[in-house]
């Protein structure tokens, strides 16, 4: 998650502004792509301009560079309290969770201090921070993992991974579950075994024998996919409704670094979600800001 912080937007180049210059606002799509997030006032003063432009209600005095964040956050804390996240968390997935638990601990503010996160030794995490530079209130950040599929599965929750999900999809055959849990666990195990000293080179390969690879003679990847697939076709209402409530409704939707080979499998393993968040960003109905490896599988 180091590297310095950038970010862009798709549809115009940002040069330096001069202080006290106003900001052009994007017209249209837009999408930051960071590696650290955003980790200075100004990244924190021009967010936030946008998502409150596209809302409509940024006046045009709070158009200006040299505005503060704080300014911002306390004139428009009504209508930042109405806005709708979406966190998705997979880069995390695989990781212990007492890790990632560890990660995002601390009683400070975000980068305070000059910690990434709340405290010493933590990172930045997308909830946290539009929690606290922002003010958007926790309840309104969803946080997600897509290989859980919260769209179908009933699912209990997982400290600094996802939140529970309660889709209760009444025509959910509890073998496809079944099956597709078992496929996920050879993923974890082959990740497992990979991150040993020394590494079980060849974990989860096709036509192997070491954790992780599957009797059928798949890779785990090809394997959790081919299953995944199959169950978004087979449960489509579902998954429309959820991204109808999910993705299109979203004001902000934010993807979380991590182990970016499983992130991308994630999204290998559920094209039809992904399917619609570009089109969600294409027909400007929401803002994506990717860090890290979330902003890595943006990449063809």
């Amino acid at each position: 998650m180091g590297g310095g912080a950038s970010s862009r937007n798709c549809n115009c180049k940002v040069s330096p502004t001069p202080l006290g210059a106003m900001y052009p606002m994007p017209p249209g799509p837009t999408v930051y792509l960071t590696s650290t997030g955003f980790v200075t006032e100004s990244q924190w003063v021009r967010f936030i301009q946008v998502v409150l432009h596209r809302r409509g209600v940024l006046e045009v005095e709070d158009s200006f560079a040299h505005l503060t964040r704080e300014r911002l956050v306390q004139k428009y804390a009504a209508e930042i309290k109405q806005l709708k996240v979406l966190y998705i968390n997979d880069a995390s997935y695989h990781r212990p969770t007492d890790m990632m638990v560890k990660g995002r601990s601390g009683t400070g503010k975000v980068g305070q201090d000059g910690h990434l996160g709340r405290g010493p030794g933590t990172w930045l995490f997308w909830d946290q921070a539009l929690e606290d530079l922002m003010g958007v209130p926790p309840e309104n950040i969803k946080m997600i993992q897509l290989l859980e599929k919260p769209w179908l599965f009933n699912r209990p929750g997982r400290a600094a991974n996802y939140a529970a999900s309660s889709p209760n999809v009444a025509e959910l055959d509890k073998a496809d579950e079944e099956k597709y849990y078992k496929a996920l666990k050879l993923t974890q195990d082959a990740y497992d075994a990979l991150k040993k000293d020394p590494p079980a080179v060849g974990a989860g390969q096709a036509g192997g024998s070491l954790p992780g690879c599957p009797a059928s003679g798949k890779s785990c990847a090809d394997e959790l996919a081919e299953i995944s697939h199959a169950l978004d076709d087979k449960y489509r209402a579902a998954l429309d409704k959820w991204c109808d409530e999910n993705i299109d409704a979203s004001d902000i939707i934010v993807g979380q670094g991590g182990e970016v080979v499983m992130l991308n499998m994630a999204w290998q393993c559920n094209q039809a979600v992904a399917d619609r968040l570009v089109t969600a960003v294409r027909n400007n109905l929401t803002v994506y800001a990717g860090l890290s490896a979330s902003t890595m599988v943006c990449a063809k």
